[in-house]
């Protein structure tokens, strides 16, 4: 009981937990030629849910456990749950269970990270073996090793390389997926009310095919700016933008998989982020994000009409720290 009790007394901790509600007008991402044959019931077998648009809860729960068992060096388990409620689309609803853990050897980090997302639906398609809408969902598990390098107080850099399992119910097994993905970032502080970050991703995505073929290669991008407020005091704005160029890379002839072969999407997203805080232990937060994607192919023309949305979030919500 001694050595457990000293155990433990070693051991520093945090939680944060977050939970906020918000708007999504599109929530299955579809086109507006989509929506608007959803709105004027045509063919509304594809379409078997009571609303494309909906209230979404987003809640977070995350654990940090820090000990040094090398001395002056900080070891950190950290175990996360987040999970997405709609107020309609229930089939929606999803979860997603992190753990990592962290070594810091001073200047230099080592991290190892596993995420787990157990279902999520992406929306409904025609199954490829007899064309009936069904629930296109999948479970994906991402081991990843993260690399932190601290140059001086104000530059670090980081280095990630992740194994990705993309696992479909067994209607669309073809579309199972195993990708490499390799990324880097780099955190600035050009001041103590300007942190600027940026971000760079790529991912080889093979799929199971033959067909259709899903496979892909994707370029990711990635801007995010923190401001600092002085007003209200300690407030935080963050101002984000994302960019993913995915080439499909099947070899299929476009006679045999029409919908990928030569086609381009590329996918742009905003978010604009608030904090304030209330409490010691509380903040308030409010967020906007605005995406869309246009995709193009040499061989289908007329894809755009059928793959391009727009789609916004707006949300509002509480952090609590301990």
């Amino acid at each position: 009981m001694t050595i457990l009790f000293a155990l433990f007394g070693l051991v520093d901790y945090s939680l944060t937990v977050s939970n906020d509600i918000g708007y999504d007008d599109n929530v299955y991402e579809y086109s507006a030629r989509d929506l608007g044959d959803f709105i004027n019931h045509v063919r509304s077998y594809r379409f078997p849910f009571e609303t494309y648009d909906d209230l979404a809860t987003h809640f977070d729960c995350e654990l940090l456990l820090r000990t040094r068992p090398i001395k002056r060096r900080t070891t950190t388990l950290n175990l996360r749950l987040a999970a997405v409620t709609h107020a309609i689309n229930r089939e929606k609803d999803n979860q997603a269970f992190h753990a990592g853990l962290r070594q810091s050897f001073g200047k230099f980090a080592l991290k190892f990270d596993y995420l787990f997302i157990p279902r999520y639906l992406i929306k409904y398609y025609p199954d490829p073996a007899w064309g009936i809408y069904s629930p296109c969902a999948f479970a994906e598990h991402l081991l990843s090793i993260n690399g932190l390098f601290v140059f001086f107080d104000k530059l670090s850099a980081r280095i990630r390389i992740g194994r990705e399992w993309d696992n479909y119910v067994p209607v669309f097994i073809v579309y199972d997926i195993t990708a490499w993905r390799i990324g880097a970032d780099l955190d600035l502080q050009v001041s103590g009310t300007y942190e600027p970050s940026f971000g760079y991703e790529f991912k080889d995505a093979p799929a199971r095919g033959p067909v259709p073929d899903l496979s892909y290669r994707q370029h990711s991008g990635s801007v995010s700016n923190r401001l600092n407020l002085r007003w209200p005091r300690l407030a935080k704005l963050d101002l984000n933008y994302r960019v993913d160029y995915r080439v499909y890379t099947t070899d299929l002839p476009p006679e045999q998989d029409t919908p990928h072969a030569g086609r381009i999407d590329i996918t742009h997203g905003f978010r604009i982020a608030g904090q304030v805080p209330v409490l010691k232990f509380l903040e308030l937060t409010a967020a906007y994000g605005y995406e869309f994607r246009r995709a193009s192919s040499p061989v289908y023309t007329d894809i755009g009409a059928i793959k391009n949305y727009d789609r916004y979030q707006l949300s509002g919500g509480i952090i609590f720290h301990y």
